[in-house]
């Protein structure tokens, strides 16, 4: 396996997840939203040039997004740092 990928959450980052958490369990699906979280978290240290796809790219960055269950996820990966910051996060529109 590769070496892994450092992921950044930042506070604004930190912020949403908490939204949505709380958004989630009034919905009665978080324990689901956190096993997407876990899953996205994995991907993003392991694939996060695989995983999703990609919207457009910067000198040494890569801007992607990628569904997985309910929540879409948008993250920038710097290939020669092997770090990923995540640029936003939501759940896709519908019932």
């Amino acid at each position: 396996m590769a070496d892994s990928y450092q992921v950044v959450y930042s506070h604004r980052i930190k912020v949403i997840l908490k939204d949505l958490k709380r958004i989630a369990a009034s919905e009665g699906r978080e324990p689901d939203f956190i096993q997407v979280l876990q899953e996205i978290d994995q991907l993003l240290r392991n694939e996060p040039d695989v995983f999703g796809e990609p919207l457009y790219s910067l000198v040494h960055v890569q801007v992607r997004h990628g569904i997985r269950g309910f929540v879409v996820v948008c993250w920038a990966v710097h290939d020669q740092k092997k770090t990923v910051f995540l640029k936003d996060y939501r759940f896709l529109p519908g019932p």
